[in-house]
């Protein structure tokens, strides 16, 4: 992968964990999923599309803002913010002096994102087109995901206008505007992250959870959310 910079493209990749503590984190998340399915831990979450109904597994109420939100045990939390771990000094490198974004449901995310058939990714916005302003967002997986099915993400989009417009028959966050121009125009890029790594981008920059059609694998992925704090 090309080495992108932040406030000069909109999105960076960086080091977010030694190998023994994305162990841990892995660990965590899938018994978390695995207890809200009601289920032993006996499936792979890649091929998730393929035994959710088996499983009578509702994807949708799943998938709802309160359930996928939450606030994880110190243990973790430790791995993401405790002074002495990559994250926080990556982090710190990148954006500064910031505030975990929580609208009160929880500071950490997972999104369980199907195949292209199943139109489970929002099509392209911009975090400040939504309720939350300037943003930046950290993902990295949980499961070994596959290219296509990554975030797409509009490189140098942060540093352009765009149409946007409100859906309001939308299934998604219905006051988050989104792109409303010609895609024909656009250029989405999609990359395969590391296993231990991270990807941030910036709160202006064009993305979308909607994968490629190309896509043939669940991805369990997890989002935090910054604010960074201006002097």
């Amino acid at each position: 992968m090309k080495k992108y910079k932040l406030e000069k493209h909109g999105l960076e990749v960086f080091r977010g964990f030694t190998f023994r503590d994305k162990i841990k984190i892995k660990n965590y998340f899938e018994k978390k999923l695995f207890k809200s399915f009601g289920i032993k831990r006996k499936y792979n979450i890649s091929s998730y599309h393929k035994w959710f109904k088996k499983e009578r597994i509702n994807h949708e109420k799943l998938m709802s803002a309160t359930n996928r939100h939450f606030y994880p045990p110190n243990h973790i939390k430790n791995i993401f913010f405790s002074k002495k771990k990559i994250f926080f000094k990556n982090l710190l490198k990148l954006i500064g002096k910031y505030s975990i974004h929580d609208e009160g449901l929880g500071w950490i995310s997972f999104r369980l994102i199907r195949p292209y058939e199943f139109k489970d990714g929002y099509p392209l916005s911009k975090k400040i087109w939504g309720p939350g302003g300037k943003i930046y967002s950290v993902i990295f997986n949980i499961n070994n995901a596959e290219k296509y099915n990554s975030l797409g993400l509009v490189i140098n989009s942060h540093k352009k206008k765009y149409p946007k417009k409100l859906f309001s028959n939308s299934k998604f966050c219905k006051s988050e505007f989104r792109f409303n121009g010609d895609l024909k125009k656009i250029k989405i890029d999609r990359f395969k992250i590391d296993q231990n790594d991270c990807l941030i981008f910036h709160p202006g920059l064009l993305h979308c959870e909607e994968t490629d059609i190309k896509s043939k694998s669940t991805r369990f992925s997890v989002e935090i959310r910054f604010k960074r704090i201006e002097k």
